[in-house]
């Protein structure tokens, strides 16, 4: 079990309590006996989950061998992966396979008896519990820098922003790009809405691009007015209904 020491203080003398940082070992169990239960899971769990979201460092062993393995061009079968871990080493003269406990993990796995249809479920459990622990050892290490006085107050205020940031990227790169297995694209319905008919398309990028001094500007402006006003763009694609636009530019610097 992976513990942390936390100090705490009433101004006089500080005492030291061991917490168990936040996991949950049922959901890591789940999502790793989901993947061997119905291999097609693992795309939208890899989009979830690195292995660095796994809590309990066996199970991070045997999802990171899976992952070798699917690079690989290997399924994720059971026995395979037994092999894989076998014939991996984990430090000198010990394998993966001895690392996570041998056949005693397996039964374990086993005995979570998740259904494979909630494995997205599962591996939004074990991602909340990544975040909270990130956290937790941002709001520590901030802790011990100003008691020890080390970094300006405003150097550190970005460094904390700095931290977040990546982590609301990373957040939002998860939900917003979600892998599909072929299975899942050919049997999807994805339904487009056009804000101009047969060239832009809500909630979709869209790259305008051109030589130099071949009115990109001027046609991005007309584009804007169009979808604002609701008028046709170059009085040839229609519009269907006014939107709210913002166009910023900053091509020619503070003087514009």
């Amino acid at each position: 079990m992976i513990t942390m020491n936390r100090s705490t203080t009433n101004g006089k003398a500080a005492t030291s309590t061991e917490v168990i940082l936040p996991h949950a070992e049922s959901a890591e169990d789940a999502v790793l006996q989901s993947i061997l239960l119905d291999p097609t899971t693992l795309p939208a769990i890899q989009a979830e989950l690195s292995p660095n979201d796994f809590f309990e460092p066996q199970s991070r062993a045997v999802y990171r061998q899976i992952l070798e393995m699917v690079d690989e061009g290997q399924q994720p079968e059971i026995s395979l992966l037994v092999s894989r871990l076998q014939n991996s080493e984990h430090a000198p003269n010990i394998s993966r396979f001895e690392f996570i406990g041998g056949f005693a993990f397996f039964a374990r796995l086993v005995e979570s008896n998740p259904l494979a249809a909630n494995a997205v479920h599962y591996s939004k459990i074990v991602k909340q519990c990544s975040r909270r622990r990130k956290l937790i050892e941002i709001s520590d290490r901030v802790a011990a820098d100003c008691f020890a006085g080390t970094t300006e107050p405003s150097k550190l205020l970005g460094m904390i922003v700095d931290d977040l940031e990546r982590m609301r990227e990373v957040a939002a790169i998860s939900t917003r790009y979600p892998l599909y297995s072929c299975e899942e694209l050919d049997g999807a319905q994805f339904d487009l809405t056009y804000l101009i008919s047969g060239l832009l398309v809500a909630g979709q990028p869209c790259v305008f691009a051109g030589g130099k001094k071949c009115m990109k500007t001027t046609l991005l402006l007309s584009l804007a007015l169009s979808l604002a006003t609701g008028r046709s763009f170059l009085d040839r694609f229609e519009v269907y209904a006014p939107v709210s636009v913002l166009m910023m530019t900053a091509e020619s610097g503070l003087a514009t």
